[in-house]
């Protein structure tokens, strides 16, 4: 199952195959599923760029939700960063398909996909905006590396 927490949750090659379904797979490998055409389009933009896919999960009644937006998206420091990813941000009460397809339980979720479609990253609830920024310069250097 996929990891829930308040901490960061990155990936491991083995949690994403014991992951299954559940990781966000596209078609075409051995664990596949039908992303629901929001994120299958941001996925394939991402995937025409080389780039990570960030999906915020989020609601306007949310306050987390918007501390991380005013603290974190919008800052200055994090646009260099953030500027190295495909950004998709999710309304879960807009597309609820979409939120329970990555098993939204919490908000704001934010989830990370490779590539191939692969979840790499989830955390759920507020986060600063160091953590989250060297979390994510991580995953980075880690798809650059293999």
């Amino acid at each position: 199952p996929t990891r829930r927490s308040s901490d960061l949750s990155v990936l491991s090659e083995a949690d994403r195959e014991k992951s299954g379904p559940k990781s966000g797979a596209v078609s075409g490998q051995t664990q596949s599923r039908e992303l629901t055409p929001l994120v299958a389009t941001a996925h394939d933009e991402a995937r025409e760029r080389n780039q990570l896919l960030l999906i915020d999960f989020h609601a306007v009644w949310c306050g987390p939700c918007k501390i991380l937006e005013r603290e974190v998206f919008k800052h200055a420091d994090a646009q260099s960063t953030l500027g190295k990813l495909t950004v998709l941000k999710v309304d879960t009460d807009e597309h609820p398909d979409t939120a329970k397809q990555f098993e939204v339980a919490g908000l704001p979720t934010l989830v990370v996909l490779d590539t191939d479609g692969q979840e790499i990253f989830r955390h759920v609830g507020a986060i600063s905006r160091a953590k989250l920024l060297d979390a994510l310069e991580g995953l980075m250097g880690e798809v650059t590396r293999d």
